[in-house]
């Protein structure tokens, strides 16, 4: 085994087309195992068995070596020398952002349907599985057949149909500002906004934006909306804003399958609270009222784009010359700057110099880009919220420069297709920004939009690196920049010193044989498909760039949310009705801070991601270690009780983790001690540079509002469980709120209607046992789990010092005055209970005098019970018997009982419980969730 450093030998299954006779196949494995094995009795040393590749690892970890560390990257990869892994990073351009789209729909939906109280999660599985399915290696990298990629861009459809209806639920919450507001209209996404077409809002003489801003920082944005006229928009507090009609690029209003005849957008500039929404409310103007704002238009003349920070000069043949940053006094001038093409290599794939370029390999037939043409038009519009240069090339690629009012960067938008193949040659199509920075070969990608790598041209930093293929060779994935952001992942490089090359579209003609069966020709409406995208150009010095490319990188990422509803309402009853801005912060976190995940997992439970998305020693300022509140994400949510640190993948407590220490040959740690957290009583945490953390957060104290919507009782509310160390869940939960509506039963009999808590029964709370007798035996104590409260003890309500209960198994009494069954059915049907002890008649087989003492019967007085347990409880083997959950007392009709059915609702004092009243059992199965926290 001289390739391998120990004599632990691994042979890897599977491989692409492998397995599809897999009984097969395992059954010649079994043989070959037992074959090998079977000459242990000759001598052998060899032991042939399955395994796992963890189960290898931790084999190797108990070899006494020093092990070798490699710390440069892996690619670019090449199969051979003119087979070079590249093509990938840019196939499928348009399915690479609809994956990155609906991430970002995910997530904000995931936002909204944590502060919404919603408890959608099981629905929003629909979008997460499909997101899960299109990580995929042969998804997401472009490398599947064209129907397959179809099945997944449906799959994501699917999911962002239900996240839709999941945001209108949120906003239907989140909007009215009480009780008495009419039900908010429907909210809708514009799927196909990116190519100017709602037809939803054509036309319509009302409409409102609602912008949600999924990051934890305020953010501005200027909105561009499609429209055929022009509308007069208001803010969040009333005021009109400054908007202007300007016109759709030609290139935009000619691509296949766009129905829409509108031919106008409207854009203005909206400022959103961090982690919330505003909502702009739209009306058409008339006669007189649609004047417009000066708009100035100069076509095929010399043009300077200029705001407060920028300024960008083009020639009169829209040639880009120069971006001038006026705060810092430094500039950039370009030598070249637009599209270049790269004949695709035609190849039979017989072997290496006749590698084709295709799905997986990039493989120029030239290695110097064409431009897509020798000529280009420009048209410069200017008004006061942006100033654009819209440069066409021909009738298949453009793109439009644009400067917003207080931005500080340039955007620039670019359309690409259908990429013509006439000539029965395929293309790769690039952008190219030729500067005069000498940049000595040196370059810089992103790694997965985190750390940024260092490239150099034809070199590699551990071995020596022959030139074989001078352009793909040299290609590298470029997620979120290369010091230029984009908004997907694409293929990028630096051919000549001062110039980056971005690769936008592929549309090829031959298959490069390495599993796809079919050339990268996709097409759509009958023609080649047509690609939009974003790039952002920034111009800063070295110390301070990183806080521009990491900030908008982010903003780029996770870019606000935008829907439409339809309304029938003038401004002033609107405004009256609902609410136009609302934010989940009362604090301001650090810039550096990045939420990356908050998702429901239950009625009080939430999954949070944070990330420190800087690195250390790029900035002076940001690559410091930060602290911040937990708490302050939970503002509107409630307070948090309890938090538990989990691993990155958030299945596991991070505190059981446990890593494999490597021996180095360079004696470094093989890993990094980092700060963790796993205290229940302080919700501040720090981050250091590039660190990710991940908590399951439990809420307790719920705000009054929510309190509100949940239980009808408008009272803050904590509430405290109560468990046994053998428990599988809390035996007594105790609600304490802040404004009791009543007393409770406080010291009233056992002798009623209504519901107890088994607590009352109990000489001291922390005195209740567990019953079963492996508990016993290891003298197991109780102990109290203040998993949603301050971490108190309850002193609401009184203990009955002197009951005859000493302990208590259950976790409450529910007393009734008749047998009727559908009141029993519930816990049956809905909760899933299994009945241990169901007595019909009145004479229990507790019928003693101590019991009879507890609840002061008398003699002619009786009663039964009917006992519920946990499911997997046993019915006739103690030692498999769970605690004793629920115990309902059936009592005589001849019984005197007091009726306190108020006593046991939501927000009675003390020990008292509650329960809900419903319609039926079937409609219960519907709020099953809900009821899991009510009863």
């Amino acid at each position: 085994a001289q390739g391998y450093a120990t004599n632990h030998i691994i042979m890897t299954f599977g491989g692409d087309f492998h397995y599809e006779i897999a009984h097969e196949a395992f059954k010649n494995i079994d043989k070959l195992i037992e074959y090998v094995n079977a000459e242990q009795v000759n001598g052998s040393i060899i032991n042939v068995f399955y395994s796992t590749p963890s189960c290898y690892l931790y084999a190797l970890n108990k070899v006494d070596r020093a092990w070798t560390t490699k710390t440069d990257d892996f690619f670019p990869y090449a199969r051979y020398s003119n087979g070079y892994w590249t093509g990938y990073f840019t196939s499928r351009a348009t399915l690479k952002r609809y994956e990155r789209h609906s991430n970002n729909i995910l997530q904000a939906t995931r936002q909204l349907n944590a502060f919404a109280n919603l408890n959608e999660r099981n629905n929003l599985f629909v979008l997460s599985d499909a997101m899960g399915i299109i990580q995929h290696h042969d998804a997401i990298t472009g490398t599947e057949t064209e129907e397959v990629a179809f099945d997944y861009a449906q799959r994501l459809s699917n999911g962002i149909g239900v996240a839709e209806n999941v945001i209108n639920k949120a906003y239907s919450k989140l909007l009215p500002k009480d009780g008495r507001s009419p039900p908010a209209s429907n909210q809708f996404l514009c799927q196909l906004s990116n190519i100017s077409q709602c037809l939803e809002i054509d036309g319509q003489e009302r409409f409102t934006l609602t912008l949600w801003n999924p990051t934890i920082h305020p953010v501005v944005q200027h909105a561009r909306v499609p429209v055929k006229t022009d509308y007069t928009i208001r803010d969040p507090t009333g005021q009109t804003v400054l908007s202007e009609l300007i016109p759709v690029s030609q290139a935009i209003q000619n691509i296949p399958g766009r129905t829409s005849i509108t031919q106008k957008q409207i854009i203005f500039k909206a400022s959103l609270p961090a982690l919330g929404f505003s909502t702009y409310y739209f009306e058409k103007k008339h006669g007189e009222e649609q004047k417009q704002s000066k708009i100035n238009i100069t076509y095929n003349e010399a043009c300077v784009l200029q705001n407060q920070n920028i300024q960008v000069e083009f020639d009169d043949q829209g040639n880009l010359h120069q971006i001038f940053n006026l705060n810092k006094n430094i500039s950039v001038s370009f030598i070249n700057q637009g599209f270049y093409w790269y004949p695709g290599f035609p190849g039979n794939n017989s072997r290496s110099k006749s590698q084709a370029s295709g799905a997986y390999i990039f493989r120029p037939l030239t290695p110097n880009a064409l431009p897509v043409s020798q000529t280009r038009s420009i048209t410069c519009i200017k008004t006061e919220n942006v100033q654009t240069a819209i440069i066409e090339f021909n009738n298949w690629a453009s793109q439009e420069l644009s400067l917003y009012d207080g931005g500080e960067f340039v955007e620039v938008e670019w359309t690409v297709g259908p990429i013509p193949i006439d000539d029965d040659i395929g293309k790769e199509i690039i952008i190219r920004y030729d500067t005069d920075i000498a940049s000595e070969s040196k370059y810089y990608t992103d790694a997965n939009g985190r750390e940024v790598l260092e490239r150099k041209r034809d070199y590699r930093p551990t071995w020596n690196y022959t030139v074989t293929e001078t352009v793909s060779g040299n290609y590298y994935p470029i997620n979120t920049r290369s010091f230029i952001r984009t908004d997907r992942s694409e293929g990028g490089s630096s051919i000549q010193d001062g110039s980056i090359e971005i690769m936008v579209h592929r549309r090829l003609l031959y298959d490069d044989q390495f599993g796809v069966g079919e050339p990268l020709n996709e097409t759509a409406y009958g023609e080649g498909l047509v690609v939009r995208g974003r790039h952002l150009l920034i111009v800063e010095p070295p110390a301070s760039s990183a806080r521009y490319h990491r900030v908008g990188s982010q903003r780029l990422y996770m870019h606000p949310i935008a829907t439409f509803s339809l309304i029938e309402q003038d401004y002033d009853i609107y405004s009256a009705a609902y609410h136009q801005t609302w934010s989940a912060l009362n604090d301001t976190l650090p810039l550096n801070v990045h939420l990356l995940t908050l998702d429901q997992l239950g009625p009080k439970d939430y999954l949070v991601r944070v990330e420190h998305y800087f690195e250390s020693f790029e900035d002076d300022t940001y690559s410091q270690r930060v602290t911040f509140d937990l708490q302050s994400l939970f503002k509107s949510i409630g307070t948090i009780s309890n938090t538990v640190e989990l691993t990155l993948g958030a299945n596991l407590p991070l505190a059981d983790m446990k890593r494999l220490n490597w021996s180095t040959s360079d004696n470094k740690s093989s890993h990094r001690t980092v700060l963790t957290k796993n205290s229940l009583s302080n919700t501040n945490i720090m981050l250091i540079p590039m660190q990710i953390r991940t908590f399951q957060v439990t809420v307790g104290k719920l705000s009054e509002a929510n309190a509100l919507q949940l239980y009808g009782v408008k009272s803050k509310l904590q509430s405290i469980r109560l468990r046994h160390q053998s428990a599988d869940h809390g035996l007594i939960r105790l609600y304490i709120w802040d404004k009791p509506t009543n007393n409770g039963l406080q010291l009233s009999p056992m002798k009623i209607i209504g519901n107890r808590w088994g607590a009352m029964l109990t000489n001291s709370i922390l005195r209740l046992e567990n019953h079963t007798e492996e508990a016993k035996e290891q003298n197991m104590p109780m102990y109290y789990i203040p998993s949603r409260s301050d971490y108190h003890l309850p002193f609401y309500g009184q203990v009955n010092e002197s009951s005859y209960f000493q302990t208590s198994q259950i976790t409450h009494v529910g007393m009734i005055i008749d047998n009727n069954r559908e009141y029993l059915n519930f816990y049956d049907d809905v909760l899933g209970f299994r009945r241990t002890r169901d007595e019909t008649t009145c004479t229990s087989t507790f019928d003693k005098p101590s019991n009879r003492m507890i609840f002061n019967l008398q003699e002619h007085e009786s009663y039964a019970t009917t006992d519920f347990d946990d499911p997997r409880s046993s019915t006739d083997d103690p030692q498999q018997m769970h605690s004793g959950r629920l115990k309902i007392i059936h009592f005589s009709d001849k019984t005197q009982l007091d009726n306190n059915i108020s006593y046991a609702n939501p927000g009675s004092l003390g020990y008292s419980l509650y329960t809900l009243r419903v319609n039926s059992i079937q409609m219960s199965h519907e709020k099953f969730e809900t009821v899991m926290q009510l009863i």
